[in-house]
């Protein structure tokens, strides 16, 4: 037994365990501090950006990887924008905006995956927008032809949403909302999901307005 803790080779690997036991402890304790302090930073510029817009902030749960929620008005219409943290790999930068009363009418359009839509919608039909379009989302609505028409009316709203790809894109119950994968940190990009759903939204209304009377 002696002659084993005599071996050089055993002090070396009792020294390289013990070293283990001591350096692995404190990379993960370093590694951790920089992954919060990141995220700590993003957050904080959600926290600017609401100030600089007027918005009610709340602050996130950091270890969850979200940046927190802001509310308010923008353009005179109540908004909403918040992150969530969905899995260990998916988070998402949501966006609701207030609309008109649209009844009973919903149209839903999202990112296609691998096994089919990455979200599931009930009570409307599945439609066809165009090739280019179908290839990457899937479209779903209460009112087909109604939805078809709201998504032509203006090219580039059709241009915008193929841009970004969001994982849902949903009118229903008065709001649109916009989903995207990933959480938006800086405020151009946050800007350019608020257009998306304000866009959308004025081009909704506008063609809700044009419905025949029943």
């Amino acid at each position: 037994m002696s002659d084993l803790f005599n071996n050089p080779l055993f002090r070396i690997g009792l020294c390289g365990g013990f070293l283990a036991m001591c350096v692995g402890p404190m990379l993960t304790a370093l590694l951790f501090y920089f992954w919060y302090s990141a995220n700590f930073k993003k957050a904080n510029a959600w926290k600017e950006f609401a100030h600089q817009h007027g918005f009610r902030y709340a602050s996130p749960n950091p270890l969850l990887g979200e940046y927190g929620s802001m509310t308010g008005q923008f353009e005179g219409r109540a908004i909403s924008i918040s992150s969530k943290a969905r899995s260990r790999t998916l988070t998402t930068t949501i966006v609701k905006v207030k609309v008109k009363d649209i009844g009973s009418f919903f149209l839903s359009t999202g990112e296609k995956g691998i096994l089919g839509n990455i979200y599931r919608t009930t009570g409307g039909s599945n439609m066809t927008v165009e090739t280019s379009f179908d290839e990457r989302l899937s479209t779903n609505s209460s009112a087909p032809e109604l939805a078809k028409k709201i998504l032509f009316t203006d090219k580039g709203l059709l241009v915008e949403i193929k841009a970004l790809i969001p994982l849902e894109l949903l009118v229903k119950d008065d709001v649109v909302s916009v989903c995207v994968r990933g959480n938006y940190a800086d405020g151009a990009r946050l800007l350019r999901l608020i257009r998306l759903a304000f866009h959308f939204s004025a081009v909704l209304e506008q063609n809700l307005e044009d419905r025949p009377v029943q």
